[in-house]
């Protein structure tokens, strides 16, 4: 589920050296579309009061029916949540939007607890956990791009010769997404990779959301092993 806010002072100011300045002159009426592909549903059936009960706003809620998500105006990001499921972007005519993935997200990082954190180097042994199904698993610092990562034995996240795939270990698997056995994007360097998990989807940043990768899978044991040369890894669980 996606609620995205649309939010307008009725008589918002701008302040400009000392002084608040009238700028209701300058707000125009502005199209906004939906940031995914979906349904729109009542917010009665939304079950984060803040957003069931418009606190912050008029307030849209959808469900999507992919996991691809856009702007819906023309405008400036402003501010990206921590948690990466929030972000607020300011409209051209001057309005405040949000876009919020996901109901009651904002306890993510409350529910994160640090299980490792250590540092890969020349020769290290793969870095390996298990009994873990949902986590957010971090890799900074890569070196001399290299970079593998498998989850639950079928995902495979590779990067090599400039070139980052997502594909399933089975050839014959055909979800990574839309149908297609494997995702790719061509990066001059891999910096630094963050990979959001849980029973039924993955998520994967590349260089600080500069890329991002999304998938389905129902991983049937729940692990992970990280091969690379030198990197900072931090694997947290997340908790119910």
């Amino acid at each position: 589920m996606i609620s995205f806010i649309i939010y307008k002072d009725q008589k918002p100011k701008a302040e400009t050296a000392g002084r608040e300045t009238d700028v209701s002159a300058q707000i125009t009426d502005e199209t906004v579309k939906s940031p995914v592909r979906g349904t729109i549903i009542p917010l009665s059936e939304v079950s984060d009061e803040t957003f069931a009960s418009e606190m912050l706003g008029t307030t849209v809620a959808v469900e999507p029916a992919d996991g691809r998500i856009v702007s819906p105006c023309d405008g400036e990001v402003i501010n990206i949540f921590d948690t990466g499921h929030a972000v607020c972007i300011a409209t051209n005519s001057g309005g405040e939007l949000l876009i919020h993935i996901g109901v009651d997200t904002v306890k993510l990082e409350e529910r994160e607890r640090l299980i490792r954190d250590t540092q890969a180097g020349p020769g290290s042994e793969p870095f390996k956990m298990e009994g873990c199904p949902v986590y957010d698993l971090a890799v900074g610092g890569i070196s001399n791009d290299q970079f593998r990562a498998v989850l639950g034995e079928e995902l495979a996240l590779e990067y090599t010769d400039g070139r980052f795939e997502m594909r399933f270990t089975d050839r014959g698997k055909d979800s990574v997404s839309a149908g297609r056995g494997l995702r790719y994007a061509e990066l001059e360097r891999l910096e630094d990779a963050r990979i959001l998990a849980d029973v039924s989807s993955v998520e994967v940043f590349l260089n600080n959301g500069e890329y991002v990768f999304t998938t389905r899978y129902y991983p049937e044991k729940a692990c992970v092993c990280v091969e690379t040369e030198a990197a900072e890894i931090k694997f947290n669980v997340i908790e119910d």
